[in-house]
């Protein structure tokens, strides 16, 4: 009979509590990055609109109120940059620190040792990343909206954009987890894993900014000044690049440089990176 601690709940649960560490660190990142910006973002609307009404004709008060609402949107949605590094960073912690095992001929001993296959282990280790990172995500972004409501500010709230973003930064989550682990599953060792993920991810921008050196150098009628304004294939080749590129479910403003035209969709790019993703897992 199959313990209960080796079910599948069981065997997820355990592995939580073995790493808490993980959802203080997402918990802290997305305070730090999508909470307090909000808060901060929307106390201050609310401060300088006393000093608008004051000074201000009421035309003047109502577009520096829409400006600041404004402000307070993309802080909510696709174009804060701080989280959307707290992703890229719990994607690569997460996905070393729960495969390093295998990096120590012991813990391997111990963990395959275990009275559950290898594809179940994986999916548990796997399972424990997304869960421990999104979890606390949604909670921070239901406190966010919440706060943002209880202040006044709940025109800020545009739900198709905050949809857009979730569905984003969770389609570029489990790529780089993905290519993370995978990455951490084919090395032997933790600091050779995160040279290799450096490579991994900006190894195409690299290689056509020393295209673009070279044909600068050596023909006489290149410009690249366009060649830098617009990379191309390699920016869809590295999406942690990409990423800061996209607002939600669209390119935006300086997307040339990203692949993109500004407010064009997205939404093929991000298909693409889940299939990719799947593959990813797959292997």
């Amino acid at each position: 009979m199959t313990s209960k601690s080796f079910s599948s709940k069981g065997l997820l649960g355990d592995s939580m509590r073995r790493n808490l560490w993980a959802l203080v660190l997402s918990g802290v990142g997305f305070f730090l990055s999508l909470l307090l910006p909000a808060l901060m973002t929307a106390q201050r609307a609310l401060e300088n609109r006393a000093e608008w009404l004051a000074n201000l004709t009421q035309a003047g008060v109502e577009q520096n109120w829409q400006q600041a609402m404004n402000t307070v949107a993309a802080t909510l949605g696709g174009e804060n940059p701080f989280v959307k590094a707290a992703f890229l960073v719990m994607a690569v912690v997460c996905g070393v620190a729960l495969f390093a095992y295998l990096h120590n001929r012991q813990k391997v001993d111990f963990y395959h040792s275990l009275p559950i296959s290898r594809t179940r282990l994986f999916a548990n280790n796997f399972l424990t990343g997304i869960v421990c990172t999104f979890s606390t995500y949604f909670v921070m972004l239901a406190i966010t909206l919440a706060c943002t409501f209880a202040m006044g500010c709940g025109e800020a709230v545009h739900w198709d954009e905050i949809g857009g973003a979730v569905l984003c930064n969770l389609i570029i989550f489990l790529l780089v987890y993905a290519l993370t682990v995978l990455t951490t599953v084919f090395c032997g060792h933790t600091v050779i894993t995160l040279l290799l993920l450096v490579w991994v991810f900006f190894s195409p921008i690299l290689i056509r900014i020393l295209q673009i050196g070279l044909f600068t150098n050596f023909y006489e009628t290149y410009t690249s000044a366009d060649a830098y304004y617009n990379l191309g294939l390699a920016a869809f080749l590295s999406p942690v690049f990409q990423y800061f590129g996209i607002d939600g479910l669209h390119f935006r403003g300086s997307s040339f440089v990203f692949g993109g035209t500004d407010g064009s969709s997205a939404l093929g790019l991000l298909v693409g990176y889940l299939i990719a993703a799947a593959v990813v897992t797959a292997l």
